[in-house]
């Protein structure tokens, strides 16, 4: 659908780390934030929703060397566990991590949380735009509709 959006305004490139059976690969991941460091414009907002994955999306951006403006939103992940990040697993001044919260303002059970989730943004019971039609409309939950919040 195209008639939901957080930022109505933005320039989307979109850069596919994931196979048509909703799986990806770290590895996609880290080759997908290369090519937009390298043929994004800048300021950037790279924006991660990709919650299964938040952990060791992370162990990838402690490694990128950031050139320019660009800001990097990961979601904290759906599991309802703290994300570690102190020592080797500080999080980069450049990623900003995300978690989820209800209509009620409490954070969501589902959540990743912990002293490193920077900011908690609305992640339940979200309209979102399906993929039924080009006015198709669903209704989300998870840090991953929460991330767009931020990154918008």
């Amino acid at each position: 659908g195209r008639t939901l959006s957080v930022a109505a305004g933005a320039t989307l490139h979109s850069v596919k780390v994931m196979g048509d059976n909703g799986v990806g690969d770290i590895a996609w991941v880290a080759a997908a934030i290369d090519w937009i460091l390298r043929h994004g414009t800048r300021p950037a907002v790279i924006s991660i929703s990709m919650g299964s994955i938040a952990r060791r999306a992370l162990q990838v951006l402690r490694e990128v060397e950031i050139r320019g403006p660009v800001s990097i939103v990961i979601a904290a992940g759906n599991d309802g566990q703290e994300i570690a990040c102190s020592g080797a697993d500080h999080v980069p001044p450049h990623v900003i991590i995300v978690g989820s919260v209800g209509p009620d303002d409490e954070v969501a059970g589902t959540s990743g949380w912990g002293s490193c989730v920077d900011v908690y943004a609305p992640g339940v019971n979200i309209p979102a735009a399906g993929i039924s039609s080009q006015t198709g409309e669903i209704v989300a939950i998870g840090t991953s509709v929460a991330v767009p919040h931020v990154s918008g």
